[in-house]
């Protein structure tokens, strides 16, 4: 048994999956988005209209910000999904952290995701999705507000008539979908019937990219 497939197997550890992927992206795309416009305003283009000059200062404030929060996520991460004996915590970033315990999950399986963002239909395939009730859903995680919840919270609740798959994106953590369904689906078929006093909400471990365990 490898390391790896020890820890995912091993349902009585904790496993923390950070931040330091997403972090990795935002700062790539804020640094290319700060070094076009600042290129621009250093050739300081005869042509440019009031307009296209804001624009270019308003890339400027937007890449220098956006380095600096890839540059948090990337260097000091936060734990965006973990996996305990006693459930799933999973950590929207800048909306909110929730809890969801093994006995309060259905079922866990492998789908496609469909979602809009920025005005375009993306499909994701083979995530790894842990089905809730609608009811917990709506009592436990919904947030009414739009402009709160973000444009990307259908991409990890999607409805699905009584119950929502909640999805965990592999391509945003530091795991395969393979790694993610085998220590999801472990933990839900060794604890699922556990009582519900049993299980509370697990801090986890602090971590450096990927996971570590308890």
């Amino acid at each position: 048994m490898t390391d790896l497939l020890g820890k995912v197997t091993d349902v009585q550890k904790t496993l923390s999956y950070g931040s330091g992927k997403v972090g990795r992206y935002y700062l790539r795309l804020a640094l290319t988005l700060f070094a076009a416009c600042g290129a621009i305003v250093w050739l300081q283009p005869s042509d440019f209209s009031r307009l296209q000059w804001s624009m270019a200062y308003v890339g400027l404030v937007l890449g220098a910000g956006g380095t600096l929060y890839g540059l948090h996520r990337w260097l000091r991460p936060r734990a965006m999904l973990v996996l305990s004996p006693s459930g799933m915590q999973i950590h929207v970033d800048m909306v909110k952290t929730f809890f969801i315990p093994w006995h309060e999950v259905k079922g866990v399986e492998t789908a496609d995701i469909t979602g809009t963002w920025r005005g375009r239909r993306i499909l994701v395939t083979g995530v790894t999705v842990a089905l809730i009730s609608r009811a917990f859903y709506d009592q436990h995680i919904h947030i009414n507000s739009w402009l709160v919840r973000g444009p990307g919270w259908e991409f990890i609740f999607v409805p699905k008539g009584n119950v929502v798959q909640v999805a965990l994106h592999h391509a945003s953590l530091p795991a395969t979908a393979a790694e993610l369904r085998e220590a999801a689906e472990w933990r839900w078929k060794a604890f699922r019937n556990a009582k519900p006093a049993d299980q509370k909400p697990t801090r986890g471990p602090r971590i450096f990219g990927g996971f570590r365990r308890k």
